[in-house]
């Protein structure tokens, strides 16, 4: 509810984009390098019959760099997960697309 006590609706959006990189120069192994952003939108109340534009508020953007890449490669590494086979081990994680990682 707004400070009015009308209703106010705020989304919360995730988009995501996924390139597969490689490990190494052979390119036998990759994994995905995931960047994008979150989005805060809200949608004021109706105004009799007007539906206010809805507005982004705010925008956490993660973008994809050869620096971020190499620390994201060598988390995979040393966690182990670069030499896994099983295909749930790089499933998202919202908290590292937006962490320091």
């Amino acid at each position: 509810m707004g400070k009015d006590g009308r209703l106010f609706v705020s989304m919360v959006v995730e988009l995501v984009q996924t390139v597969n990189v490689p490990f190494d120069d052979s390119g036998s192994t990759s994994f995905p390098m995931r960047s994008g952003a979150t989005l805060l939108i809200s949608q004021d109340a109706v105004d009799g019959d007007t539906r206010p534009e809805p507005r982004i508020r705010f925008v956490i953007s993660k973008l994809h760099d050869a620096e971020r890449e190499e620390r994201i490669r060598t988390y995979y590494i040393a966690s182990g997960l670069a030499d896994r086979s099983d295909d749930a081990r790089f499933q998202i994680n919202f908290g590292l697309l937006h962490a320091g990682a």
